[in-house]
């Protein structure tokens, strides 16, 4: 029998650099801890919970459809979109 998982550590909002390493950590935690046997509904949930109190402003402004609310690999790829910057490369 597996020992109980703990969530990792609230996101700091205050270092979106950090967000690919706790996403890591997420996913890894999500894993482990068999969440990934549950509902769409209940991962996107915990992730939510798991970032901590700041999360619920920014996933709101994804305009995500009912379908996508229930998809935490979409929600996820919302928020890289959010934290992660998007680079410019230009071709010489």
């Amino acid at each position: 029998m597996m020992a109980k998982m703990n969530p990792p550590e609230l996101f700091c909002f205050d270092k979106p650099a950090q967000w690919p390493e706790w996403k890591k950590r997420f996913l890894r935690h999500r894993l482990a801890s068999k969440l990934t046997k549950e509902s769409g509904e209940v991962q996107v949930a915990t992730l939510i919970y798991c970032m901590g109190n700041d999360p619920e402003n920014i996933y709101e402004t994804f305009g995500l459809s009912d379908d996508e609310q229930k998809n935490v690999m979409r929600v996820l790829e919302k928020f890289d979109d959010h934290f992660v910057p998007q680079r410019n490369v230009i071709f010489a």
